[in-house]
């Protein structure tokens, strides 16, 4: 977000500028030497022609003519700012605060400096002195939006740029800003709208068209969001953010080639430019250099130690390759952990948990609590109680799990407990080095009688189910799919019963699969409602093919093997390469390749599914 500073203007009744004269200047007039309004008027006229240190040095002499003016003495704390000095900015302006304070102009100053040190409550406190002084001043309303943002308090930042804008129509930042605002809230078209205004009125400015292209990007607009930042790189060729946002929405776009191209140009122009290394791994690893991926994200650490992003892209990566022991602190860096409620850990839980109670929290979605869960039986190995809150829709199937003491019920209070942990970190937490074998799920024995008889009316064994699809559409999120008819020519080639197990398949689905098929296919799909029922059927029927999902995780559990087609890039579960994977003992992996067919992965198919 942007917001512009006040011009370095003198206090009202200044004297207009002068020469100044130094020294045995010939032109220096004998009579006199000159005012401090004149040398104060001079010192304003090279700071805004940008020759700054020569304007501080007049400011100093001002000051040490008169300690206590409070023009030169605000001033010079601009100066000091815009040198990158804030804190002592914040001393200047605060002297000149004392002498005047009833300026606006010294209270916004003194809010840029607290601002840029990132003490964001004390920059608003500033501003609302400013804006009190002067509630017409629109910039001190932008300002104020700013602060407000980098607050998190989105919708008070809007009130404000909205209040900019009331006062000054033309205000391109001020639209600009509410875009931003907006996007952050997930309101993108209202966003672009506010970009559309801050075009009118300034149609080159680069800082809103780079943004308006991000808000099109998150709109799923890739096509139109690289349009705009190639706008950006030629008004402004090397715009680091540019195109580091264009490395973005070619690799959204799978053109992972030319993600990388435009993220090298970013780090170009901006070496220290962590973002863009960060971002970079995404495409190496679609490239599949994991060595690349990971080097990548440990350059941008070494800009930013601090830098959470980065930590934990580099733990995909690390994953890949099997490097489990060094990728388990960097996942403690995941987005999706409430980090105010569960601390993140700072060392491992201690080898002796004897008399020790472990609440386990369920995180990120189903399939991750069953597949994080069992780490959970190294809990009980130390000698600790554990209990777990996990997904009701899961709570009866991790019940009967014998190193689980309890599943507690949503709501339920835990008692007095030692220690409160995510599923997600236990692999750190325990030092795991090695992957443990899945939790052991047992079905039901009743729904299991049920389902047998269900599924012997379709017709005889063996029983394959089949899913295609798992996941939300979506760049930013975790999505898996695979072609239909590359799975039903595999299995038409068979002589099994095949079962629909697909999460909410989409209108013609079923029927588009079983005219693949060459056969009916029957529609279980409703079970996904009720998984203590998907368990019985994923121990009873003789093999599973589809993405991972759900249901992979319930398999694994019964202790059977599956199938598995792995789209292009893999999630960490399934490893960089190979036809196996150490997390799911008895599964065959199936591969998309790196160009997107999966031509070699519908012939391994077809061949292992062939009757022998």
């Amino acid at each position: 977000m942007r917001q512009k500073a006040p011009e370095p203007v003198p206090a009202a009744g200044t004297p207009p500028p002068a020469p100044v004269y130094g020294p045995g200047s010939p032109q220096a007039p004998a009579e006199r030497s000159p005012t401090i309004g004149e040398i104060l008027n001079s010192a304003v006229a090279l700071h805004r022609s940008g020759r700054g240190a020569e304007a501080e040095a007049l400011y100093r002499q001002v000051l040490e003519l008169e300690p206590g003016n409070a023009d030169a003495l605000h001033l010079s704390g601009v100066i000091a700012h815009q040198a990158g000095r804030h804190a002592d900015a914040i001393v200047f302006i605060a002297k000149a605060i004392k002498k005047a304070p009833r300026n606006p102009s010294f209270h916004l100053n003194l809010a840029n400096a607290c601002q840029a040190l990132g003490h964001l409550d004390k920059a608003a406190a500033a501003v609302k002195v400013a804006v009190k002084l002067d509630p017409g001043w629109a910039e001190a309303h932008n300002s104020l939006g700013v602060i407000c943002a980098g607050q998190e308090r989105i919708p008070k930042a809007i009130r404000h740029f909205n209040k900019a804008i009331a006062l000054k129509p033309d205000y391109a930042d001020a639209h600009n800003n509410l875009g931003i605002a907006l996007a952050k809230l997930g309101k993108l078209e209202e966003a672009l709208e506010a970009y559309q205004k801050a075009l009118a009125i300034e149609p080159e400015n680069v800082e809103v068209l780079n943004a308006m292209g991000t808000a099109l990007r998150d709109l799923g607009r890739r096509e139109d969001a690289i349009s705009h930042y190639d706008r950006v790189l030629a008004l402004h060729p090397g715009h680091p953010e540019a195109l580091n946002n264009m490395g973005v929405a070619l690799n959204d776009l799978g053109r992972a080639g030319e993600a990388i191209e435009a993220y090298q140009k970013a780090i170009e122009a901006r070496p220290d430019y962590a973002e863009a290394y960060r971002n970079l791994a995404k495409p190496l690893i679609a490239l599949d250099d994991i060595d690349g991926a990971i080097e990548a994200c440990g350059q941008a650490l070494r800009i930013r130690p601090d830098y959470a992003a980065a930590r934990w892209e580099r733990a995909l990566p690390l994953l890949l390759a099997g490097r489990f022991d060094e990728a388990w602190e960097d996942t403690l860096a995941r987005p999706m952990v409430d980090r105010k409620r569960l601390a993140r850990p700072t060392e491992p839980l201690p080898r002796d948990l004897a008399g020790k109670r472990v609440v386990l929290a369920g995180e990120q979605g189903l399939g991750d609590q069953i597949f994080f869960l069992r780490f959970a039986a190294a809990l009980k190995a130390r000698g600790a109680g554990v209990l777990a809150r996990v997904d009701p829709k899961i709570a009866e199937i991790i019940a009967p799990v014998p190193f689980i003491d309890r599943v507690l019920a949503p709501g339920e209070k835990p008692g007095p407990y030692d220690f409160a942990l995510p599923l997600g970190d236990l692999p750190y937490l325990l030092g795991a080095d090695d992957p443990p074998p899945p939790v052991a799920l047992m079905a039901d024995g009743g729904r299991m009688s049920a389902m047998a008889a269900r599924i012997s009316a379709f017709g005889p064994p063996p029983y394959i189910g089949v899913t295609w699809r798992a996941g939300i559409n979506d760049a930013r999120r975790l999505y898996k799919e695979a072609p239909m008819d590359v799975i039903a020519r595999a299995l038409s080639a068979t002589e099994a019963t095949v079962i629909a197990l697909q999460r909410h398949p989409e209108p013609g689905e079923i029927e588009g699969f079983a005219d693949a098929l060459g056969r009916q296919l029957f529609d279980l799909t409703s079970l996904n409602g009720e998984l203590a029922d998907m368990l019985a059927l994923l121990s009873l029927i003789d093999d599973y093919v589809g993405v991972s999902n759900t249901n992979m995780h319930i398999r694994a559990g019964t202790g059977r093997g599956a199938r598995v087609l792995v789209p292009h890039p893999p999630e960490f579960r399934w490893m960089a390469k190979g036809e196996t994977s150490p997390w799911f003992p008895g599964f065959t992996v199936y591969r998309q390749r790196r160009d997107g067919g999966w031509a070699d992965a519908a012939d391994a198919l077809a061949r292992d599914l062939a009757p022998a």
